[in-house]
């Protein structure tokens, strides 16, 4: 792991050894994309233009503390580390994840700020 792959990690709060071991056991790496063309390519919507993405988990408490990670140089997962979550943002969640095939699984095993945040992870839903 070199220094350079947590640029994208200025916030005080965040523990550089927590993101180190998310690094380590996931083998990802930080997007330095926008979050909208992110999730575009995450649910693979291509950026006509006409898409947009606009849903209640990114305008409320289920979206703080934010980050995209890459694997194989492609989108593979959306992190978000808020300091609660209630039954509407769980529901939000589910209802976003079912719209565009996607997975979330949520912790307590956050990086940013340890023990205070919990941690939802987004990614692609993979159908056995």
């Amino acid at each position: 792991m070199k220094i350079r792959d947590l640029k994208y990690f200025t916030v005080p709060s965040a523990s550089t050894d927590r993101v180190k071991q998310f690094i380590e056991q996931s083998d990802l790496k930080p997007s330095s994309m926008q979050r909208e063309s992110f999730m575009k390519k995450l649910i693979g919507k291509r950026d006509s233009g006409g898409f947009d993405i606009k849903h209640p988990i990114f305008d409320h408490e289920c979206s703080d503390h934010t980050s995209m990670w890459n694997k194989d140089s492609k989108p593979y997962v959306y992190v978000s580390q808020p300091y609660h979550l209630t039954c509407e943002g769980l529901k939000d969640i589910s209802q976003f994840c079912e719209q565009f095939n996607l997975s979330v699984h949520i912790t307590s095993d956050s990086f940013y700020s340890p023990g205070g945040t919990l941690m939802i992870e987004i990614k692609k839903r993979i159908n056995i």
